[in-house]
């Protein structure tokens, strides 16, 4: 009887927080025109479970079921419980009490309560979890439909085949978290773009080679491809890796698998971490168990270090026969020691020896020494190659417009003499044909070309830039200046907008002196001019993406080589970009207008994550983003600090009183919510919103302190060479000393007395030191705080930043992070400790110790503890009581209750991200260091 009742109350609360749940889904729809669809499906599967759950209620309470099967769905494993766990994370996500509170609150909109609500439970970041949890209650929900409908045990043995198949489902949700994770760079649009340049037909000639043959086999080794420059690596490679995977289907007696990176010059970064944990999540995708080692590094967050990505290699590996790993184009990665070195443990270590490599990349001499006697080497120079080139041609020539109006023995002639002197290089074969078919169809005029073709890939690129006419030579080569500049600010894009590109170049060609008003140019007009320089790709009707059209390019303009030349004005040496392109980025950023935020705000369409194409069309704003960026980037920081003209208008830029990036912030408040977006894309994805959100109390700042502040909010989690630049030349004591005050509107949720919440809109008031200040950011600008705690101790009350951090600690922008790993930074709780604050403070009425421990703070506790502070401590009823503008608020209410009570009653309060998932496990362990922390702090008294 007691089980009955058991089943009862678990399906009575089920019901319940389902209604719960359908409401809040009601009122965020009812109000909202544009709900995200993960909400919708939600109201409707939770609707239905809610069905399901009454129908359930109404046959226990008519005794319509056997008693075998009621105990198999509500064991504490079951079903029945299941599905009540899965509800009770799906309500937390949302704000509580909002819909019987909120919903009440007369002096809010609709409208204004759903962006509080939205703002606070940041529903975009929580798709990931809604979809998982959903997926959860849809097989606990097929698995009861099946209860209720069967009777004999052969059902319930379907039943418990069932159960296997959600614990399946559940791994499989939590896997594709764990692959998302470890993804750095994705390389399968590398893939899929070389795909669609392949010409059927071509790189078969390597199918015929022994080597390739033999590395199918598994029989000697691996295979390294090599070849100059434009030979085609990339796109043999591609068609490599398809028919590698074609083999592992055929293959019935083993399990095998291809998998594959792509290096490139465009991604600027070493490759060695991408590459790994690619691979990693690859092989992850395709077997249903994942190793400890992998899980404790998802686990613990933060980057693992190559040496723990290798290990966990091995581990993956354990589960196939064979693992066919394709790399192209090693010689992109920069810089590309630890590639190599990894590479050749890969080959060498016999904890690898599953693992067959193709590496395809030029010919250099240190990629050449790391190559030695570990691979088998196939040039890409050689008659067979030849052939494939011979073929390509043929296709290009036949599916051209403009060729067909050539007789068929220039047809042939262009054929034999593109395939005989291109000497492997399928890029030089496609820049002859652009050139070629620019040509009259004049067999004088053709044979005099073929007799007078470009040597090399140089020569090529010479002659293209020499074709353009002289009087556009300044804008085309502003063109290639912005090209380059958008790679060094580090925007990851699939190319850049042409639209864009062209106002930025018509900008800086104006502000070099020269006027662009006679010419009018476009996508077209800039393809006739650059030709095979470029690459344009029409993604929709109204957008056209540029992007240098091969790496080999850029390498050109680079170059020493083009100095010694004709074109030696298309340099593009970074010296001479960053003054011109960064001139333009901070005096657009600053001509700002109310008009460009109207343009900004019409339609919302800028709010729209997936058609970022509008920001383009308000250069000034772009020009605001690239600015934040620009900040962020080493090199340009570096080249604002020793140019005193960038330096000044950087500072104008950042000045309180004019304050440029509120205006932003102003145009985020009166869109939608998810503004940050578009961001995304302009500020490589960093967090600067902060920035556009301050709004600072003039009278009460100090103009230089705020703009340090605001240059290390910007940088985030890394050191900013302006910053220091800043500390190094300015008085410390106005940097440092001074006080600074800043307000930022944010959405919180105020807790009384009685542990009740309300949300609402506040501003949050900051002030202090500018250390002091940071202590508050510290999840923003984790090593920025780090360093001036430790470089500046004399600037800060070690007790006070103590208590405004302790919130952070143990979490930054990476995520969660240990004190007991391998860091360059020293803990700052230890540093603040050291630096004797006082883990008892008194004047607030909340300690320290209160903090972590309803932080769920294992290592901070620790550390308190260590250095005496009080378990027993309730906070001093006298002191400080933080106001709703502050983000300390929502402590007030550990106040009275000591840190024992705090962890029993499993109270989570932090400043950071959700801890909850993370820290649960460590609660036993607290409560153990706080109980002997008491029985210490007993015999010593």
């Amino acid at each position: 009887m007691a089980e009955v009742f058991a089943v009862a109350a678990s399906v009575i609360a089920v019901i319940q927080i389902s209604d719960r749940v359908i409401e809040l889904c009601k009122f965020y729809i009812e109000a909202l025109a544009e709900t995200p669809s993960s909400l919708r499906a939600l109201l409707i599967e939770i609707s239905t479970l809610k069905t399901i759950f009454e129908a359930l209620q109404f046959l226990e309470r008519c005794d319509h079921s056997t008693p075998a099967l009621w105990m198999q769905i509500s064991a504490p494993e079951g079903p029945i419980e299941e599905c009540r766990r899965a509800l009770t994370e799906l309500e937390k996500l949302f704000p509580p009490q909002f819909a019987q509170r909120g919903a009440q609150n007369t002096h809010l909109s609709k409208r204004q309560k759903l962006n509080v609500a939205f703002s606070t439970i940041v529903w975009p970041l929580k798709q990931s979890q809604v979809k998982e949890i959903l997926q959860r209650i849809g097989n606990y929900k097929a698995i009861i439909q099946l209860a209720v409908t069967t009777e004999s045990s052969q059902d319930i043995k379907d039943l418990k085949a069932s159960s296997k198949e959600i614990k399946r489902s559940i791994l499989s949700a939590q896997r594709n978290d764990l692959c998302n994770w470890l993804v750095l760079t994705d390389p399968s649009p590398l893939h899929n773009r070389a795909r669609r340049l392949y010409e059927p037909g071509t790189g078969s000639w390597m199918l015929r080679t022994a080597e390739w043959n033999d590395w199918l086999a598994g029989r000697n080794g691996h295979v390294w491809i090599h070849g100059i420059p434009g030979a085609g690596k990339t796109i043999l490679a591609s068609w490599l890796i398809e028919e590698a995977q074609k083999h592992c289907t055929q293959i019935r007696s083993q399990s095998s698998i291809c998998v594959y990176y792509y290096c490139y010059f465009g991604h600027n970064q070493d490759e060695t971490m991408a590459f790994l944990r690619w691979v990693i999540s690859q092989l992850l995708r395709h077997t249903e168990t994942v190793p400890a080692i992998v899980d404790n590094l998802f686990k613990r967050g933060g980057e693992p270090s190559i040496a723990e990505l290798l290990d966990s290699l091995e581990m993956v590996l354990r589960v196939w026969s064979v693992v066919y790993l394709v790399i192209d184009a090693i010689d992109e990665s920069n810089p590309r020691q630890d590639l190599l070195q990894t590479i050749r443990d890969l080959a060498t270590s016999p904890r690898f020896m599953k693992l067959q490599l193709l590496i395809t990349s030029r010919e250099y001499r240190d990629i050449e020494l790391g190559m030695e006697g570990i691979t088998k080497c196939v040039p890409m120079s050689n008659r067979l190659v030849e052939q494939d080139i011979r073929i390509y041609v043929q296709s290009a020539i036949q599916s051209n417009k403009r060729f067909k109006r050539w007789p068929k023995d220039l047809h042939l002639e262009v054929e034999q003499a593109i395939s005989t002197q291109a000497k492997g290089m399928f890029r030089w074969a496609v820049c002859q044909l652009d050139a070629l078919q620019h040509l009259r169809s004049e067999r004088s005029t053709v044979r005099k070309a073929l007799a007078m073709l470009p040597k090399d890939l140089d020569e090529t690129y010479e002659r293209v830039f020499l074709r353009i006419p002289e009087e556009q030579w300044s804008f085309v080569r502003h063109v290639f200046y912005w090209l380059c500049f958008y790679q060094e600010l580090d925007i990851h894009w699939d190319g850049f907008p042409c639209m864009l590109l062209l106002d930025a170049a018509r900008n800086s060609t104006l502000r070099s002196g020269q006027s662009t008003d006679d010419y009018y140019y476009d996508s077209e007009r800039l393809k006739e001019l650059c030709g095979c320089l470029i690459t344009l790709q029409q993604v929709d009707f109204e957008e056209t993406l540029v992007t240098f059209a091969h790496y080999t390019v850029k390498e050109y303009l680079d170059s020493r080589r083009i100095l010694q030349g004709p074109t030696s004005s298309f340099s593009t040496e970074m010296a001479t970009i960053s003054p011109i392109c960064l001139d333009v980025v901070f005096s657009q950023a600053q001509s700002v207008t109310d008009g460009d935020l109207v343009r900004l705000k019409e339609g919302n369409k800028i709010f729209d994550g997936d058609d970022w194409s509008y920001l383009a069309q308000v250069f000034p704003i772009h020009c605001a983003f690239c600015a934040l960026n620009s900040l962020r980037v080493e090199s340009l920081s570096l080249e604002i600090c020793a140019n005193e003209t960038l330096f000044s208008r950087m500072k104008s830029l950042l000045e309180p009183s004019r304050q440029y990036f509120r205006r932003l912030g102003e145009c985020r408040v009166a869109g939608k919510s998810d503004f940050e977006l578009p961001l995304g894309r302009y500020a490589a994805e960093h967090d600067c919103t902060m920035v556009w959100t301050v709004v600072w109390t003039e009278s009460a700042t100090e103009t230089e302190a705020a703009l340090l502040l605001s240059l290390l909010l910007i940088a985030g989690d890394q050191i900013c060479p302006l910053a220091m630049k800043i500390l190094g030349e300015m008085d410390l004591n106005i940097l440092l000393g001074r006080k600074v005050v800043l307000e930022m509107s944010v959405t919180v949720v105020e807790i009384d007395e009685d542990g009740g919440e309300t949300i609402i809109d506040v501003n949050h008031t900051f002030s202090g030191s500018v250390i002091e200040v940071m202590a508050q950011f510290a999840n923003h600008s984790f090593e920025s705080f780090c360093l001036l705690l430790k470089r500046y101790p004399g600037y800060y009350d070690p007790s006070t930043t103590l208590l405004h951090f302790i919130g952070y600690h143990g979490l930054n922008a990476l995520g969660h992070y240990s004190c007991n790993d391998d860091h360059n930074f020293d803990c700052p709780v230890r540093t603040l400790l050291e630096a004797e604050a006082e883990p008892n403070l008194m004047g607030y009425r909340v300690t320290p110790l209160q903090i972590a421990v309803a932080a769920w703070d294992l290592e901070g506790v620790q550390l308190l503890l260590a250095h005496g502070a009080d378990p027993d401590g309730t906070g001093d009823p006298k002191g400080i009581v933080w106001p709703r503008t502050s983000p300390m608020f929502k402590f007030n209410g550990l106040h009275g209750k000591s840190a024992l009570q705090i962890c029993r009653t499993r109270e989570c309060r932090h400043l950071a991200y959700n801890v909850q998932t993370e820290r649960m496990s460590d609660l036993e362990q607290i409560e153990r260091l706080l109980l002997q922390g008491r029985r210490n702090l007993s015999s010593a008294r």
